[in-house]
């Protein structure tokens, strides 16, 4: 009940002053039944409920409210910081508590709240650790929440870290202070933490001491791309996760090291040595939401040995939760939160019902994989929902690696505790461990490598994964199938066909469906036509293509796309192609010839060779048909224009989507002089609906020429944050002098506009967005 007012906080904002009179009168309900000695369930239940609504919306005010009065004002910020999350050449990211700011009018403001800081190209040297103080120039800004269909939502991600704003600064604009700042212990534990690494570093190579740091440590930024990829995509990813696991081994190991030096197993002290230990070690590895529920399992479950009761697994599960989420309630958005607390429920409830059927099995073996089968089958809607991988070598695979993850774990903990007094000392156990850390590394990459090692899924509907659920549930129950009489097949059969059918995509001609997917400072556009075929113009960076396209088209259930589009090769535009092709089946390529010279642009020239995607170079007067829909190219021409200032821009596809009487025009980053050629020749032909406004909105001179020319109901600016201050002031005048209705992706997320000659329906994926001139949701004309 605590969990579901959670959640339930996370979709209706009710003020605070109100829960807590529902607090209250639930309260008072609950205490008039009880006293009366009468049920009381119903009470409790939405007493806990707004209880964890109440708790849900205090967290959130309270990371957000130090922040408020500084969001989107420039400043310098002292703090310091409190997590190192990876720093590289190129880049440095970490966590920073600041504690004061001094804005641009002198004005000094307490802050006391938590940024995630980016620095691009950081200063020579710059080394962040816990308790660094350092003077940050920059604007804090809040963090975007979801914005598109299906995509990731930051700013939540963010929340459960216990971070309210973010922060990109100049190498320039960083001032490192003296002295040292932050908790003393949380400082020792890093120093610790980093001296560990050295010693790791100092006698494994490097892939193997950033695998032993990543399941010892928790340092996944320490682990190499490739390896967390496969282990990902094998459900394996656990393993790099300090999680009950990892806990299950320290604990016997500090377990048996206490009981040797004390001689006795079961005695107060050893208990409580055994437990401030843990503690440490919770802290030492980042103190993260599996290793806190694990902790806090095992010091339930050894008090109640202690005290001389049996322990109940279940109740420490409920009773660790419980804790966790009254000190930390937006930890239950946390995708670890919910994999450990899901696979932890499944290990107890499924595991003594799968037992039965290895019983011929030895012991060993059936134990393994009934705990193995079991963890997985609790967390499989959330492996399928979250990343739409199901790998068909997870129970070999853990079979497999598991107990030797146990064995590197002791040789590594071992080695950690020898290095701290002696880097050499360390050695004998660090090189017992590699030959283990070694097949640890080499395995899971073998197996990621082949074609069907897993099975990209579409995210399923709800009503399936209920249906799953109470087949969980009646086996769990041991419930037995009773004899079927000729009714209750009909009603199978009647109830079997809704559940299949609710999760097939639906293919009546719905017109055609245009979105502008918001990825930030670039392109996206994918076209859904009638006949239920599928285009992409463009995909945004690397970056976008993996977090914004990859799920989005997840949530259209698609396995290929029709046609790939790209309208000029500018890394904005074509980055996110990449992540698309390693996920889906692409029919066909399309683009304008011109190529840019970067890695990146070649690994999409690879993939296509790859996958013998058939490309073709399309020019002005190029038509492209997909059923009823037809792709007019307007421009560039056959031989290109050149010498204006910025080729590839000016030499943009400009095409122009017709279905029935619906046209889009799309205008990829056509600059002033591509665009006052294409009116020379082209302005009598570029009359649509819907028309994407070009090059992010940037100033041009002939852009109300170009718009009396298209003369459009609708305009969408595709735009992020940026330094070249798009969209300009002058292009939004002009467009509002139209009287169309604009979007703008930086503000309203995904737009989405229908039509089909005779309907024409548009709208924004963020609800609170309007469109700038007033936004008509549904007109017929």
């Amino acid at each position: 009940a605590f969990a579901l007012g959670i959640a339930l906080a996370a979709k209706f904002n009710l003020p605070v002053p109100l829960l807590a009179v529902l607090v209250l009168a639930a309260f008072a309900a609950a205490c008039v039944l009880l006293l009366g000695k009468k049920p009381a369930a119903a009470a409790l239940f939405f007493l806990f409920c707004f209880l964890g609504m109440l708790s849900a919306q205090q967290a959130t005010l309270s990371l957000y409210a130090p922040l408020q009065p500084v969001f989107g004002r420039s400043g310098v910020f002292t703090g310091y910081v409190t997590e190192v999350l990876q720093v590289t050449e190129d880049k440095a990211s970490f966590l920073f508590f600041a504690e004061e700011v001094q804005l641009s009018n002198k004005e000094v403001l307490p802050v006391r709240a938590q940024v995630r800081v980016q620095i691009y190209k950081p200063p020579a040297g710059f080394n962040p650790v816990y308790g660094l103080p350092l003077q940050l120039q920059g604007t804090v800004n809040k963090p975007m929440g979801q914005r598109n269909p299906g995509g990731f939502d930051y700013a939540q991600y963010l929340a459960a870290r216990h971070v309210g704003g973010i922060m990109t600064v100049s190498p320039r604009e960083v001032t490192v202070m003296t002295g040292q700042k932050g908790n003393v212990l949380v400082a020792f534990l890093a120093r610790l933490r980093r001296r560990a690494t050295t010693v790791f570093a100092r006698h494994l190579p490097a892939a193997e001491a950033g695998l032993l740091a990543g399941m010892v440590l928790g340092q996944r930024d320490l682990v190499a791309a490739e390896t967390i990829a496969a282990y990902r995509q094998l459900g394996l990813a656990h393993l790099l996760a300090v999680s009950g696991l990892h806990v299950g081994y320290v604990a016997a190991f500090v377990f048996y090291l206490t009981a040797l030096f004390s001689g006795r197993s079961r005695s107060w002290p050893v208990y409580i040595l055994t437990m401030f230990l843990i503690f440490l070690y919770v802290l030492l590895t980042g103190g993260q939401p599996p290793v806190w529920r694990a902790a806090l399992m095992l010091m339930i479950t050894m008090f109640a040995r202690q005290t001389g009761r049996t322990g109940d697994g279940l109740q420490a599960l409920c009773t660790s939760g419980m804790i966790l989420l009254f000190s930390r309630p937006l930890w239950l958005f946390s995708l670890s939160f919910q994999f450990s607390f899901a696979a932890t429920a499944g290990i107890l409830l499924l595991t003594p019902r799968l037992q039965t059927y290895f019983s011929r099995l030895p012991p060993a073996l059936a134990n393994s994989l009934a705990v193995t089968l079991a963890a997985q089958a609790a967390v499989l809607p959330l492996q399928i929902n979250h990343f739409g991988l199901f790998s068909l070598f997870v129970v070999p695979l853990n079979l497999f690696c598991i107990p030797l993850v146990g064995v590197v774990m002791i040789l590594g903990l071992a080695g950690m505790l020898c290095g701290l007094v002696s880097l050499a000392a360390a050695a004998p156990l660090l090189w017992t461990a590699l030959p283990l850390l070694t097949i640890l590394d080499r395995v899971p990459r073998a197996f990621y490598g082949m074609p069907a090692s897993a099975l990209s899924l579409p995210p399923l509907p709800p009503v399936w994964w209920l249906v799953y659920l109470g087949f969980l549930f009646f086996f769990i129950q041991g419930a037995r199938l009773q004899p079927l009489t000729g009714k209750k097949i009909l009603v199978f059969l009647l109830a079997a066909n809704l559940i299949l059918f609710s999760g097939l995509p639906v293919t009546l001609e719905r017109g055609l469906q245009v979105t502008f997917l918001d990825v930030g400072q670039g392109l996206a556009v994918y076209i859904r036509t009638p006949s239920n075929q599928h285009i992409l113009i463009d995909a945004g960076t690397a970056q976008a293509g993996e977090s914004v396209l990859v799920p989005f088209l997840r949530t259209q259930r698609l396995k290929s796309i029709d046609l790939m589009i790209l309208t000029h090769p500018h890394d904005d535009h074509y980055g996110g192609m990449v992540p698309v092709l390693e996920n889906f089946q692409v029919a066909a390529f399309a683009g304008n010839g011109l190529a840019e010279k970067t890695e990146s642009y070649a690994t999409l020239e690879r993939l296509c060779q790859e996958q013998q995607i058939p490309c073709f170079i399309v020019k002005q007067g190029s038509v492209l048909t997909l059923g009823e829909v037809k792709i007019k190219v307007l421009w560039p021409p056959a031989g290109h224009i050149k010498n204006t200032g910025d080729d590839l821009n000016n030499n943009s596809l400009v095409m122009q989507v017709f279905y029935r009487d619906f046209s889009c025009l799309v205008t990829g980053d056509l600059e002033e002089a591509g665009l006052k050629s294409l009116l020379a020749t082209q302005s009598g032909k570029l009359k649509a609906d819907l028309v994407q406004i070009p090059h992010h909105g940037s100033r041009n001179t002939y852009l109300p020429q170009f718009l009396e020319a298209v003369a459009p109901q609708i305009a969408v600016i595709p735009v992020g944050p940026n330094l070249y201050g798009h969209p300009h002031t002058e292009v939004l005048t002009q467009i509002a002098q139209t009287g169309c209705s604009l979007y703008r992706t930086d503000r309203h997320g995904a737009v989405t506009v229908t039509g089909d000659g005779r309907i024409l329906t548009h709208g924004s994926f963020l609800p609170e967005a309007e469109a700038e001139t007033g936004k008509v949701a549904f007109f017929i004309y």
